[in-house]
């Protein structure tokens, strides 16, 4: 029997992100080098070719570059994140802009959206597993296509940004779509609303 209140701690939040990355990591590592390996080594001989022909300060310029720009990649990412939620939990209510709130948490120091209103099953997955195949799960897709590795880094980054939302939605297993749950305020959770 599904308890009425599901919330996480602290604790199990970054465990099971902390596994669920590691396992997205070497799964699309091993899809990415299996489809793009020769590409990957050519690369590879690039980076090292860049240290040894341009010199140690090329080489420190290139990673300094690609660091700035991946932070502010990522940066955009998680507010995008959190605006996918929000749109989604928007409609998806019906209350308009009204029944979603804003909040910031410093620990884990993460931004998070709460959806004041409560919703059927189906909207509140919908809501909750959008960010993660926005902006994690289709960049991947496309990144292994292509053979892109960037594209390919940046959706695994967001896709394992989307854990806590999978642990929501592995949660939520087992209850009707017709039911509905409000989403809580304070925990990362929800409850049963008869």
């Amino acid at each position: 029997m599904l308890s009425t209140h599901i919330s996480y701690n602290e604790q199990e939040i970054i465990s099971f992100s902390k596994k669920f990355t590691v396992y997205n990591v070497i799964i699309v590592g091993f899809i990415y080098c299996l489809l793009w390996g020769d590409m990957l080594f050519l690369d590879f001989k690039k980076l090292v070719s860049l240290l040894f022909n341009e010199g140690i300060f090329e080489y420190i310029y290139f990673f300094i570059k690609i660091f700035s720009l991946s932070t502010i990649f990522i940066i955009f990412g998680v507010i995008f994140h959190e605006l996918i939620h929000a749109f989604f939990f928007t409609i998806l209510s019906r209350n308009n802009f009204k029944s979603v709130q804003f909040g910031f948490q410093k620990k884990p120091l993460s931004f998070y959206i709460h959806c004041r209103n409560p919703l059927t099953i189906y909207a509140f997955r919908t809501g909750v597993i959008m960010p993660g195949l926005i902006i994690g799960l289709i960049p991947t897709i496309i990144g292994l296509i292509w053979g892109n590795i960037y594209m390919t880094v940046y959706g695994v980054i967001f896709t394992s940004g989307a854990a806590g939302d999978i642990m929501i939605l592995i949660a939520t297993k087992g209850l009707r779509r017709s039911q509905k749950i409000r989403d809580l305020p304070d925990k990362m959770g929800f409850e049963l609303v008869n």
